[in-house]
């Protein structure tokens, strides 16, 4: 008959098995952050680890204020259209990372509601295809997508990296095609 025994060291979890009928905790040097207790109830074995006051002391963070930077807070995309509303319904939060090959162009497409890009790497142009507007961004800054007006990125000599946070709702793609194109993603 095999037996069980969880032996548990701060995230980490132990499962020690023996077929004697007995299980055995593995050894834990108790001295340095963890204390070890086993438990025989009804036939099984509980074996937890807790930190020791000495490790718990040395472990606490400081209480500090984080440094903040606004990258981008706007009412508006970044062709100077106002965002008029958000959808309705339950929100969902999609954050997406987006690799743009080298001397590409996006398909035609639109966004039903507000996002967010950041660049990580390479520099984007983006293509208005009503106004015929554009702007480019480089690594390192961000800027508020268009809602519902037909664009498209453009990539240069390097590959673009980049981050997109949209505000939907579930059930809601991120991205519409124009009629004709493919998919951006």
């Amino acid at each position: 008959m095999n037996t069980s025994t969880k032996l548990v060291v701060g995230s980490i979890s132990v499962l020690c098995i023996a077929s004697s009928g007995q299980a055995k905790a593995p050894s834990v040097d108790t001295a340095k952050s963890t204390e070890v207790t086993t438990k025989q109830t009804s036939g099984s074995t509980k074996t937890t680890a807790a930190p020791t006051k000495a490790t718990v002391a040395a472990t606490k963070a400081t209480v500090a204020t984080a440094k903040k930077e606004v990258l981008v807070q706007s009412d508006h995309s970044w062709d100077g259209t106002k965002y008029t509303h958000y959808p309705s319904g339950p929100p969902e939060l999609t954050m997406l990372k987006i690799t743009i090959a080298p001397h590409s162009a996006l398909p035609w497409h639109t966004h039903p509601f507000p996002n967010a890009g950041y660049i990580l790497s390479g520099d984007l142009t983006i293509h208005d295809q009503e106004s015929g507007k554009s702007v480019t961004y480089h690594a390192g800054q961000a800027f508020a997508e268009s809602v519902d007006r037909v664009h498209r990125g453009e990539s240069g000599d390097t590959p673009v990296v980049l981050l997109v946070t949209y505000s939907g709702t579930p059930g809601t793609p991120t991205s519409t095609p124009v009629k004709g194109e493919k998919r951006e993603y």
